[in-house]
């Protein structure tokens, strides 16, 4: 077993994993200042308006961007038009019927988590929606074209940009940051965003628009599933803030996602590698063959493990000290949560590559059911956990749910793919051992 040199793994998989580092770069910088900025109230409905925005913004991923992939990749080259211009179309509804949603709630959600202030974000962050219409788009249009340098140019200039806006209030601004001029600074991020990826995606373009209302019904059919299953999944990862800021208070969600944002760095590895992967394994579903999808998985699960194990060891070892240095002493005493979260990361890696697969495969409905499943289990845990426990009982109920879903998860594979977790382990050894000797090769020149 050996690691692929594939010109495209290497030149794709350097682009996506530097948009997730600079990703993570700006959005550690921004929860740096803005945990120093705001009250642990504020940050506390910060946190609470992220998942609704994320809500959006995986359930418009999940509509569209799969279904343009694969449209793309397993149709024939002279329908381009017709594809691009059906995703078009499928985008400017969801976006109309997003502000919709938001304008009708945004009062309903500020009263359940006794959040005043979240009514009149939420409001605001419709423009962010409308402008993250052009943005979707040419950023999709890219990747089911493979070209990932433009995507990720993009991402660099939209968290850039919301970064430095939030730098600039914090050194030069008198005034004490709000809520409100975080969303205004969002919108502006998106903007200058879709300008950039505007430039990038054009060579792209079809270069007509042309609606065909099979095609347009064909994208709807498979993206329903891989829509279904988005947003139960941003459901699945968010219940336990959403039910802490239901049964106790924005400040006990302020408190959870401190340890959360420290957690998500080992998730870094699964985003870039799983944006990678669906392109291919959904070229290779349409050989027919489950050998390469099967050493896929597997490949991708055992590289991501060997990346986060060693973050995950320092975290265990000094928790104290990664949470008084990255969110301040007045969240100190969240580092038990962190210790007992930061085991997520062994489990999460596997679930989420095996959705990533099963969505490329043309499984998404086997997809829909495991989540769906999890989406339940997950809630009913945690749900009695932080009734009995509190914010950790939220850790705990997540923590065995993941454990439980894993089992389900790899007993599919298994059974589909002949999926073996043993392989997985080894090509994490294999990753250290071929990274181990590029680094010895490069120094011995």
């Amino acid at each position: 077993m050996t690691f692929s040199k594939n010109p495209y793994w290497i030149k794709s998989g350097t682009y996506s994993f530097l948009q997730n580092i600079t990703r993570l770069l700006f959005g550690f910088g921004s929860f740096y200042l803005l945990v120093r900025s705001l009250t642990v109230e504020e940050f506390g409905i910060w946190s609470l308006f992220l998942i609704v925005a994320n809500f959006i913004e995986v359930a418009r991923n999940g509509l569209i961007q799969n279904g343009l992939i694969v449209a793309l990749q397993q149709g024939n080259p002279n329908e381009k038009a017709e594809i691009q211009s059906a995703s078009f179309l499928i985008n400017i509804f969801f976006t109309i019927f997003s502000i919709i949603l938001l304008l009708l709630f945004h009062n309903y959600l500020s009263a359940v988590w006794e959040a005043p202030a979240l009514a009149m974000v939420l409001l605001i962050f419709t423009s962010t929606v409308a402008l993250a219409l052009p943005l979707s788009h040419f950023l999709y249009i890219q990747q089911a074209n493979f070209s990932f340098k433009g995507i990720f140019y993009s991402n660099l200039v939209r968290n850039g940009i919301f970064f430095f806006l939030i730098l600039y209030h914090f050194i030069a601004d008198q005034t004490r940051l709000s809520l409100n001029f975080l969303i205004i600074y969002q919108s502006i991020s998106v903007l200058v965003a879709g300008m950039v990826a505007y430039g990038f995606a054009k060579k792209f373009f079809s270069g007509s628009f042309h609606v065909s209302r099979t095609r347009v019904t064909g994208m709807l059919q498979y993206g329903k599933f891989v829509f279904a299953n988005n947003l139960i999944s941003i459901f699945l990862r968010s219940v336990d803030q959403i039910l802490l800021g239901y049964l106790m208070s924005p400040a006990a969600v302020a408190n959870y996602n401190t340890s959360l944002r420290i957690t998500n760095l080992t998730e870094i590895p699964t985003q870039s590698i799983a944006s990678v992967v669906f392109p291919q394994s959904a070229k290779k579903s349409k050989e027919g063959n489950p050998e390469p999808i099967k050493r896929l998985y597997e490949k991708s699960v055992g590289t991501i493990l060997a990346m986060i194990l060693p973050l995950v060891i320092v975290v265990l070892i000094f928790p104290e000290t990664i949470v008084t240095i990255i969110a301040g002493n007045k969240y100190q005493h969240t580092a038990s949560i962190l210790q007992v979260m930061i085991f997520y990361s062994f489990f999460i890696p596997y679930s989420r590559q095996f959705g990533t697969i099963l969505d490329s495969i043309g499984m998404p409905e086997k997809n829909l059911i495991f989540t769906v499943f999890g989406a339940v289990l997950n809630t009913v845990l945690v749900y009695f956990c932080i009734i009995k426990y509190g914010i950790l009982g939220s850790v705990v109920g997540t923590l065995i749910s993941l454990i439980i879903r894993f089992g389900l998860q790899y007993w599919f594979l298994y059974k589909t793919l002949n999926v073996n977790i043993l392989n997985t382990i080894r090509y994490a050894f294999h990753f250290y051992k071929f990274s181990f000797q590029t680094i010895k090769k490069k120094f011995s020149n």
